[in-house]
Parts: structure tokens; C-alpha cells; sequence
């Protein structure tokens, strides 16, 4: 049979507008539309319907809908987890939180880390944890308190005062790690190597300290551990 004596050979379809319209209420009245369960709720009447086994003919026990939502639950919680774990560079804090993403971790060890990021050509990476290394040295040198709960930019002016002579380089380091880990900002390797270079030379420079008092280092008459 020809694909032309297949076609239908009768006048097309053409209905006004009120036998339209009784069409479409018809179609609509269906019951496919009348389920207005949520998309959860769907799921778990289709968990239900499906408890029992493959062969349709032994039944599930009781606690396997509970242990199937549970792993489901997992399941998403670990996927959560690994895409957070793949960004190195955003602070757990979030925006405005603290600086050190390990607080544990020394500045030799954001000083590695910094260092394996720029082998493997992640600057961005590099940048933020050579910042790190900045402000994990100088609490380390007890120039600075209460670590977890500054931002960039009070440590950096904090460090602007301790050491005057690389004020400008240590704010530029604090508006860099704000950009990559708070911006998403793009750098250069060079930009990370700058930071490494500064943490560098602020280890071997004396910090501009004129007292001690109840525990806080105070430079240039300014409070490191930020009372007044």
C-alpha cells in the first residue's frame, strides 16, 4: 500500500468554537489533571505502590520505605558535600566570616598549599591560601588575637599598623582574598607569587611593637586584639 492511500481522504477537522471549547473541558475533567499532589508526595505514593518485591508477589517489610529515604537522604548530603569540598578557595564562613578555612593547619601549611595550587595551575587557589599563610604566621608570632572571628580586612589593618613599611602591600593582600574567595575573581599566578613574596618579607621583618598589655600586643598605640 502506497504512503498516499494511507493518508486520510476526508474533509480536516475544523470544529467551532464552543465545540472547542467542550473538547478541552472534556480532556481537562480527566483524572490524568486532577491529581494535585506535590512532586514529594507523588514520590513517596510511588515508593509505596512499589514495595513489593520484583516479582511482584512478596511484600517489602515495613522498615523498607524508611531505610529507602534515609539513603536517598545520604545520597544527597554526599553529593552537597563533594561539590563544597571541589571549591578550595571559598571561606566556610562565608562572606565577611574569618580568613583560615583550617584552623588547625600551621602557616607552613598554607604556605604548601599555596605552593601545590600554582603547580597544578590553580592561582586563585594559590592567592587565597597565600594570604592565609600571611595571617597564619603572624598569630603564630601572637601578633594578632581572636583570628577565627576577623575578616580580611581588620587583619590586614591590623598588619597595616604592625608592619608600616609594607601597610600598602598587606591591604592589597586582604582586598585579593576577598575577590577570589568572595568575588570569584580570576587571577594570575603572579598575583598569588606577590602574596608569597610579602609573607616572606613580613617573616623577616620586626614588627613596630611598643607594649604588652593583658595579653594583647598593641602597635603604634593601636590594640591588636582590637579593644580600644
Amino acid at each position: 500500500m502506497s504512503t498516499a492511500a494511507s493518508l486520510p481522504t476526508g474533509p480536516p477537522i475544523d470544529p467551532g468554537v464552543e465545540q472547542a471549547r467542550s473538547w478541552l473541558a472534556h480532556e481537562l475533567s480527566s483524572a490524568a489533571y486532577a491529581d494535585d499532589r506535590s512532586p514529594l508526595q507523588r514520590f513517596l505514593d510511588w515508593l509505596q505502590e512499589h514495595q513489593p518485591g520484583f516479582d511482584g508477589q512478596v511484600p517489602a517489610p515495613g522498615w523498607a520505605l524508611p531505610v529507602v529515604l534515609v539513603v536517598l537522604a545520604l545520597v544527597v548530603v554526599a553529593i552537597l558535600l563533594v561539590a563544597v569540598r571541589r571549591s578550595p578557595t571559598v571561606s566556610r564562613t562565608g562572606p565577611g566570616g574569618g580568613v583560615l578555612d583550617e584552623p588547625r593547619l600551621t602557616a607552613d601549611g598554607y604556605r604548601a598549599r599555596a605552593e601545590s595550587a600554582l603547580q597544578r595551575g590553580d592561582a586563585t587557589a594559590a592567592a587565597a591560601d597565600a594570604v592565609r599563610a600571611v595571617v597564619a604566621a603572624s598569630a603564630e608570632r601572637t601578633l594578632l588575637d581572636d583570628v577565627p572571628g576577623r575578616t580580611a580586612h581588620e587583619i590586614g589593618g591590623v598588619l597595616a599598623v604592625v608592619f608600616p613599611h609594607e601597610a600598602g602591600e598587606v591591604r592589597i593582600a586582604a582586598d585579593l582574598f576577598d575577590r577570589v574567595v568572595y568575588g570569584r575573581a580570576t587571577v594570575v599566578p603572579d598575583d598569588a607569587r606577590s602574596v608569597l613574596d610579602l609573607d616572606l618579607r613580613l617573616r623577616a621583618t620586626r614588627p613596630v611593637l611598643t607594649a604588652v598589655q593583658s595579653g594583647r600586643v598593641t602597635a603604634a598605640g593601636a590594640s591588636v586584639g582590637g579593644a580600644p
